[in-house]
């Protein structure tokens, strides 16, 4: 682990000790990412089905498409991280990439700007289309578009 410090700013947190529940930190950020991967294949399926589906743009198809392609890909892929982490011998691996991943940039840039989208697509289309979408719907689709432009709007501002 000491190869990371040097990477540490100045009054950093170089006390940060993974030790403690690094196995469900690691689950945690495997899960995060099984979310923004569903996110944005639920983003970019959703509208094409929903025209194919309908012959037309249909708001409540497409956002309970995203939703439920989101969700079927957090539970499939969060379930695959969950084996492959539970099936880790050794607890200095899994210590290492927790440790690793607590002081990386730009993947803790991205977690904060998905959380940002989903919050405010959720809220905006939960409080915006509930009664043509239906709430579900809404606040569902509404996060994966959130989470998605949250995604994009990281990559493109990333340096």
């Amino acid at each position: 682990m000491a190869d990371v410090q040097p990477l540490l700013d100045e009054g950093e947190d170089v006390d940060f000790d993974p030790k403690p529940y690094a196995r469900l930190k690691l689950q945690w950020h495997i899960f995060n990412k099984a979310y923004q991967v569903g996110a944005i294949l639920g983003s970019v399926t959703s509208l094409p089905w929903s025209y194919y589906k309908h012959r037309s743009l249909n708001l409540k198809s497409a956002f309970g498409s995203a939703g439920k392609t989101m969700i079927a890909i957090e539970l499939l892929l969060g379930g695959m991280g969950f084996y492959k982490v539970m099936s880790i011998e050794e607890d200095e691996g899994v210590e290492d990439r927790v440790y690793r991943l607590h002081y990386n940039e730009g993947q803790n840039r991205v977690d904060k700007f998905a959380a940002s989208g989903a919050i405010t697509g959720g809220v905006s289309c939960g409080l915006g289309l509930a009664s043509s979408a239906g709430l579900l719907n809404a606040l569902l689709g509404g996060a994966t578009y959130g989470t998605a432009v949250g995604i994009v709007a990281h990559v493109a501002t990333y340096s």
